[in-house]
């Protein structure tokens, strides 16, 4: 029972996390984004990759936009699209 992501890419965000002094609180800054209705094509990809490549500074995080099957519900599984965080060397593999 749980959260399972078919990793099928219909989307995907770039951004980093970062501290902010003046309400103690963690933030997420998108630095890229798209999303579309069918799973990403190679020139989508492409595009991704290429932006990634030509930032400054690579510490930051990736999320594909995938959709979600939960099998915590007790009347069947549900599913649904939503942000599923992934690696860099998923990134990688899947982009590259």
């Amino acid at each position: 029972m749980g959260l399972y992501a078919s990793l099928k890419v219909f989307g995907i965000q770039i951004g980093y996390m970062k501290h902010d002094e003046v309400d103690n609180d963690c933030n997420y800054y998108i630095l890229f984004e798209e999303k579309y209705e069918t799973v990403m094509d190679e020139e989508q990809k492409r595009r991704v990759f290429e932006f990634y490549t030509n930032l400054e500074n690579k510490k930051v995080e990736f999320k594909i936009y995938t959709n979600i099957l939960c099998t915590l519900e007790t009347d069947g599984p549900n599913q649904y699209m939503d942000w599923w965080r992934i690696s860099l060397e998923d990134f990688l593999r899947e982009f590259q």
